[in-house]
């Protein structure tokens, strides 16, 4: 039985990764401070991904295991909400940083305060049981850094119009917490099921 796209995507990772590294590395001399910054967008979270899923990977079984406390391995994040949450929203949300970025402020913004709240899912984890979790290095070696200064250029006086950093910032944050909202609740649900 062949592998579905759930199963499949973390494939690309591996390979997308170093490639649009190479491509920005390639190109950065031609972009502008601003565009090095925004064009990273897609390499880092490439690189990000390829902690969780590739390597030393494990992604999955962390977060059910040991953030929600789950019996089951596929609860409360399975391969299809994995794959939606990195490729369409992930993918999605890093291309239209790079490309949009500079027309629609907001969007830089709502991707920097997700990573921040991916990086504290991470570092806090990883600081209250005193060890690694996959995607811990990522977080805090490419995503805190790129996101603060991405935030620090676009917010308060002098960055992003009001509007845009408003909601940017609403915008990253509903998306960090329905994200984990929707697991706790997959994880209530489970146990009840099984009552």
């Amino acid at each position: 039985m062949s592998a579905s796209i759930d199963e499949r995507w973390p494939r690309v990772v591996a390979i997308g990764g170093p490639l649009s590294a190479a491509a920005w590395l390639l190109a950065r001399r031609r972009l502008t401070p601003e565009q090095q910054w925004r064009w990273a967008a897609v390499p880092l979270l490439l690189a990000h991904q390829f902690e969780e899923w590739v390597w030393p990977g494990g992604f999955m079984a962390w977060l059910n295991r040991e953030v929600f406390a789950s019996s089951e391995l596929h609860v409360p994040l399975d391969p299809h909400t994995g794959f939606v949450v990195n490729v369409p929203f992930g993918w999605g949300a890093s291309v239209a940083v790079s490309t949009l970025g500079e027309a629609i402020p907001a969007l830089p913004i709502a991707v920097c305060v997700s990573h921040t709240g991916n990086a504290m899912l991470h570092l806090g984890w990883a600081a209250r049981h005193r060890r690694w979790d996959p995607g811990a290095a990522t977080a805090a070696a490419l995503l805190v850094p790129w996101s603060a200064h991405g935030l620090r250029r676009r917010l308060g006086p002098g960055g992003a119009p009001a509007g845009h950093q408003l909601a940017g910032i609403i915008a990253g944050a509903v998306s960090s917490a329905r994200l984990m909202t929707t697991l706790r609740g997959r994880v209530a649900r489970g146990y009840a099921a099984a009552d």
